[in-house]
């Protein structure tokens, strides 16, 4: 299995990127899927990472960005329910790795279980070590 990062994101604070497994990038499919019903949603999702990757997670407000603890970050957008999940590249200085997307609206009692996926995934990715950058 082929694991590499794909840049999402370049700013003067932060470079965020996502996971692409075998040449499949959850985030990216989530974000096309998303924008054939709800391309709004999708621009404030965006809009809210380019906001951090230019001034950093302290620029953005509660509603957009929650702290899970661990070094687990979840970045919100409220219309359409999409999170992603996050933390930083720890062989990357300023890099956010963007590793796992769910939609929440509808679903809340499925939350602690994205949580606990997301954690996983951390964590699985820290085992990997340093990944190629594409």
């Amino acid at each position: 299995m082929s694991v590499i990062l794909r840049k999402v994101i370049v700013g003067a604070e932060l470079a965020l990127v996502t996971v692409v497994r075998d040449g499949v990038c959850p985030f990216e499919e989530t974000i096309r899927n998303v924008r054939v019903s709800n391309p709004g949603s999708v621009l404030k999702l965006l809009a809210t990472l380019e906001i951090a990757a230019m001034h950093g997670l302290d620029a953005l407000h509660e509603k957009q960005l929650k702290a899970l603890g661990g070094g687990l970050y979840e970045f919100k957008e409220h219309s359409a329910g999409i999170r992603v999940f996050g933390h930083y590249d720890r062989h990357r200085r300023k890099c956010i790795i963007l590793h796992h997307t769910w939609i929440k609206a509808g679903k809340v009692r499925q939350q602690d279980r994205a949580i606990k996926k997301a954690r996983q995934e951390m964590d699985a990715l820290k085992q990997l070590g340093l990944l190629p950058l594409e």
